[in-house]
């Protein structure tokens, strides 16, 4: 609702990203800009907004025809199709991006999974000692 206000009156405006389909771009909880005056700078490799289904859509573009302009996820298999200029909400900059939290194994998962070998192995010693010796008759 807000940003409608601000599309009449054609201001900049903020959103919140949700949704992967343009990860790692844009990560869920990213902040883009809208500038709704400079749709007609866009240029491929641009960010813009479209609207669908009453919904806010942060696509790439990828193609721009003379009545419609082509978006596509970056983290998708298919572009989104032909999408009507006056469907177009404005031109996309990101301001901000949630920190990207790589998980890696902390020190003691390595300490168990190392724990957990030695014990495979020596079982696996322990067992093979214990078989009787093979008697070979002549």
């Amino acid at each position: 609702l807000v940003a409608k206000a601000f599309l009449r009156e054609a201001l900049p405006y903020r959103i919140r990203v949700r949704g992967q389909s343009m990860w790692p771009a844009l990560r869920p909880g990213a902040v883009v800009e809208v500038d709704p005056s400079a749709i007609a700078r866009l240029v491929p490799g641009d960010l813009a907004v479209f609207e669908r289904g009453g919904l806010l859509v942060v696509h790439r573009v990828v193609g721009i025809g003379p009545l419609t302009v082509r978006f596509a996820g970056d983290n998708r298999p298919r572009d989104d199709g032909e999408i009507a200029r006056s469907q177009i909400r404005g031109r996309a900059t990101i301001v901000s991006q949630p920190r990207l939290n790589l998980r890696i194994p902390l020190f003691w998962h390595l300490r168990a999974g190392l724990r957990w070998g030695v014990a495979r192995a020596r079982t696996s010693l322990a067992t093979t000692r214990r078989r009787a010796p093979m008697v070979v008759s002549q």
